[in-house]
């Protein structure tokens, strides 16, 4: 959403009138696929008319930019897998860098529960962050073992208020 604002005040005794604007943008905090530009081992992919960041199967990350992260304390993941997980994956949140201060983390578990293709969505809290300053979130991830086959693939991540 982009807001912009105009103001004119009215003019006095010898004094012209004064102009000001500015705009904002507002970005939403639903953050799809087509929005992540930096990542390391995903990839982008479409499957069933939607796009996905498919996670590698080793270590691997994304990265959703200059987050203002006021207020926020958690995030919810769309997460799918075609076939079950033998063991699982781990996915990190680190601020500002693949290795920066860990925030959360989320165990994607083995078994059938991952296996929907629709996808199922994942909740992930974290303390809030206040220091006033805009951040990188770094999505972190990894198989829990060297030898998992089947792939996860994220459809989508909403970022979460108090």
């Amino acid at each position: 959403v982009y807001i912009t604002a105009c103001y004119t005040d009215k003019e006095g005794n010898n004094i012209k009138p004064l102009t000001g604007n500015t705009h904002v943008i507002l970005r939403s905090n639903k953050i799809f696929p087509a929005r992540i530009r930096n990542l390391k081992n995903y990839q982008k992919v479409n499957f069933e008319g939607k796009a996905y960041l498919v996670a590698p199967t080793n270590a691997g990350w994304f990265r959703v930019d200059t987050i203002d992260m006021t207020g926020i304390t958690g995030a919810d993941l769309m997460i799918g897998s075609h076939t079950p997980l033998e063991f699982g994956y781990t996915f990190e949140i680190r601020l500002d860098s693949p290795d920066g201060s860990k925030i959360a983390d989320l165990q994607l578990p083995a078994g059938k529960g991952t296996s929907e293709t629709k996808g199922k969505v994942f909740k992930i809290t974290f303390p809030p962050i206040t220091d006033g300053r805009m951040h990188n979130l770094y999505f972190v991830s990894k198989p829990n073992d060297p030898k998992e086959k089947s792939v996860v693939g994220i459809q989508w991540i909403e970022l979460q208020s108090k």
